[in-house]
């Protein structure tokens, strides 16, 4: 799922389709002028309708830190603790929801 201003690519979410009822919501992310203008919100809501659709009936996700809480708002809950991938060295944390 992408959102763009005319041609410019602004906000972007992926699913992998997992085994069983889960899904998961890859690389959101949300070009640093266009954060805090519900792209973001839009670009989740549509990740989780598509997953429901596919009949899906849990999303996980890996939260950077300072995402943790946008995530909240819709329902997503740690359950994991923050860690540092080798590969990013950003703190990360496990997040779920029920869809």
């Amino acid at each position: 799922m992408g959102a763009f201003d005319g041609d410019k690519l602004v906000g972007l979410g992926t699913l992998v389709w997992l085994e069983d009822d889960t899904v998961q919501a890859r690389y959101m992310a949300i070009s640093e002028g266009y954060r805090f203008l519900g792209i973001g919100s839009r670009i989740l809501s549509e990740l989780e309708s598509a997953a429901r659709a596919a009949g899906k009936n849990r999303i996980i996700l890996n939260a950077r830190e300072k995402a943790i809480p946008f995530y909240e708002k819709f329902g997503y809950h740690l359950t994991g603790e923050l860690k540092i991938p080798p590969f990013i060295p950003i703190p990360h944390a496990m997040m779920e929801k029920a869809l």
